[in-house]
Parts: structure tokens; C-alpha cells; sequence
């Protein structure tokens, strides 16, 4: 636990130092680009769900680590891509899929069907009411704006398309798997990924049950092992925020982050080298 602590609080000086002295006093900063808003509003969810992480774990609480740890992972992968090349196309693209997402949605729940009617039932909202609340939720862009952009200066072929599908005349990355592979994500999508998957979409219900003939008893919900989420959490947000001070070329910063951590780990390393001479001699 001590491992993400550090892991989290580096990370939270990382993002303040970004802000305050990678952007605002860069010599060559003007104003935030699409590219900058993107990677910080990324790597802000990634500390957050690493604080939620941390809070369960304290508290002995295992349901929903799963899925906590799942998000942080996509949130990875995708920030991963941006930082790849091509950034500031990638993070457009991002920020315009959910706008198209956002406007999907509303023709869904205002359309005359019998499903946005239902819809609208559910809410208990009428169509006039639902418009209101989207204009000035969203004061928005419009959806031939959003389609302009999408489809002709992104190249998207269509508005449901996967927003880093990006390069389909070179590579088809349609899916998520595909895009982990890209990455050199593989491995950590196939063995990880998919464990963390299980709760996410419902499949971890009868791992909670001990079934005989004529008996069933409820486990203990919190007998998952949380060493996989703890150890996958806090290297992630550890490689991200060096590649952040990276990215935005703070040397001294990246620097220091490096001594620390190396310092951490030789710290450890140490005293757990201590106690196991310990008992050994026990």
C-alpha cells in the first residue's frame, strides 16, 4: 500500500507541476491546445481512480477494485496513444467522439419512436424539456459541426466509428484489443485486462457462492486478491508520470522523479531484505 501512496502523491505533484510550470510558464505557451486539455484531464482520472482504489483497499473492501482498476487501464492505454505521435489529431478526435456520442444520445431519447417515447417515460422528461437541459448542459457546437469535423477533417468513415481508428488505410485498429497490440499492450490486455473484465460485465456473481448438494453459503465478498490491481495501479501510474515529464520536456523534473523512485525501491529492497534475514534466523 505504501508503494501506490508514493506512487499517487508523485503523481499529484506531477500534474500540479505540468499545469503551473510545463504550460503557464513554458516560453512558448500561448494558450491550451485540445492536445493539452485531453492529457490532463486523462491523467487526472487516473490519479483519481487510484485514490479510490486506495480508500477500498484500506478499508478492506474488494468489490469493485475490478472494475476501478479496469477504468484506470483504459485510461492508460488511451492516454499511451495520444503521447504516441500524432497528438494533438488524436486528443481532437477524443474530444469530438464525445460530442457525437453526446448528440447520438439526444436524437435517441427526443426521437418520435416508441423507444424515445419510452425513454422520455422513464425520465419523466418531455422532448421540450430534454432540449432545454442538453443546450445548456453541453452550449454547444451543433451536429453538422460535429459531423464536419468527425467524418471530413478527422477522416472518419462513420460517426460510431472508434475514435483511435484513426489510420484505417494503414492499420484497422477497430477494437480494443487491437489497439493494446499496437501498443505493445498485449500481454497486459490478455492477462490482465481480461481477469479485470469478469466483474465489469457481471461474470464474478457465482464466484461468490459455495454450492453442495442441498446447501449453498455466500463467500466472503472481499476474498478477492487485490495484490494484481495494487501492483498493476501503481506501475502504470508510475510509467505515466515519467512519460508525462516527458512529454513536456521537464528534465530537472523527470530527474528527480527518477532519483526518488529509485530510492524508494532500493529503500524497500533493503528492508526487505532485513526482515527476511530475520527470519531466517528464527
Amino acid at each position: 500500500m505504501k508503494s501506490l501512496t508514493k506512487s499517487i502523491k508523485m503523481a499529484d505533484k506531477a500534474l500540479e507541476c505540468i499545469i503551473n510550470k510545463g504550460l503557464l510558464q513554458s516560453p512558448n505557451y500561448k494558450q491550451l491546445t485540445t492536445k493539452d486539455v485531453v492529457i490532463i484531464a486523462f491523467f487526472e482520472n487516473m490519479i483519481g481512480h487510484a485514490k479510490s482504489l486506495k480508500i477500498l483497499l484500506e478499508n478492506n473492501h474488494h468489490s469493485s477494485i475490478d472494475s476501478i482498476v479496469r477504468t484506470f487501464f483504459e485510461n492508460y492505454v488511451y492516454l499511451k496513444f495520444i503521447l504516441e505521435e500524432d497528438s494533438q489529431k488524436r486528443a481532437t478526435a477524443y474530444l469530438y467522439s464525445l460530442k457525437v456520442e453526446d448528440h447520438l444520445l439526444f436524437d435517441q431519447i427526443t426521437n418520435g419512436d416508441e423507444v424515445g417515447r419510452s425513454l422520455r417515460s422513464y425520465l419523466g422528461l418531455t422532448t421540450e424539456e430534454l432540449k432545454k437541459d442538453f443546450l445548456d448542459t453541453k452550449k454547444v457546437f451543433n451536429l453538422e459541426e460535429v459531423e464536419q469535423m468527425y467524418l471530413k477533417e478527422l477522416g472518419m468513415q462513420r460517426l460510431n466509428q472508434k475514435w483511435y481508428n484513426l489510420y484505417t488505410e494503414k492499420q484497422s485498429l477497430n477494437n480494443f484489443s487491437k489497439l493494446c497490440e499496437k501498443l505493445g499492450l498485449i500481454i497486459e490486455y490478455k492477462l490482465i485486462y481480461s481477469i479485470l473484465s469478469l466483474e465489469t460485465h457481471g461474470k464474478d456473481a457465482m464466484q461468490k457462492l459455495e454450492i453442495e448438494p442441498n446447501f449453498f453459503s455466500i463467500k466472503n465478498p472481499n476474498s478477492k486478491n487485490p495484490v494484481l490491481c495494487l501492483n498493476l495501479t501503481t506501475s502504470l501510474l508510475e510509467k505515466m508520470t515519467r512519460e508525462l515529464y516527458i512529454t513536456f520536456e521537464m528534465k530537472d523534473h523527470l530527474k528527480n522523479h527518477d532519483l526518488l523512485l529509485s530510492l524508494n525501491k532500493h529503500i524497500n529492497y533493503k528492508t526487505k531484505s532485513f526482515f527476511q534475514k530475520v527470519e531466517n534466523q528464527l
